[in-house]
């Protein structure tokens, strides 16, 4: 009886050794140019794929180097430009913001990202000819990872 009852602590103590070890797996997701990670403390001086007066165009990679899923995922970019627009080859959402707002948010959803994918992705900012330097800044929610996760920032400075 207690061979039996000990044998079923120690299975019990694998199953939760077994849960806190899924506990802490989490997805970690990623934003780069190539292979320039975005997440820097500091605006990285990236190079446009496109680069005119009124857009920069840019290859930018969405990845998931943690553990898990990241599902039902938002990327998010919040430009600090009056005037400044956001295309994509993905869907893109708009909130409502004034009429009058001096930063923009565009977001893009996905359903999810596995473990070690990659989701390619071109974004073009437009803004108005004459535009000052500008930051695009890119975080990133989903049901695995903290809202507003940081992902980097994008300086970008307009030709004159």
């Amino acid at each position: 009886m207690v061979a039996a009852t000990q044998e079923q602590l120690k299975i019990l103590k694998e199953e939760q050794a077994n849960r806190q070890a899924q506990l802490t797996k989490k997805p970690k997701l990623e934003l780069t140019l190539g292979s320039v990670p975005l997440s820097t403390f500091f605006t990285v001086p990236i190079t446009a794929r496109e680069l005119t007066d009124v857009k920069a165009t840019y290859d930018l990679y969405l990845k998931n180097s943690g553990d898990v899923t990241a599902t039902k995922g938002i990327l998010r970019v919040v430009i600090y430009a009056k005037d400044a627009n956001l295309q994509s080859n993905l869907q893109v959402q708009r909130p409502y913001e004034g009429p009058d707002a001096p930063t923009h948010t565009f977001l893009i959803p996905f359903d999810y990202i596995r473990p070690g994918s990659t989701i390619p992705m071109l974004i073009s900012i437009l803004y108005p000819k004459g535009q000052e330097a500008f930051v695009a800044m890119f975080t990133a929610d989903a049901n695995e990872i903290s809202v507003g996760t940081f992902l980097g920032n994008v300086r970008i400075t307009p030709p004159k």
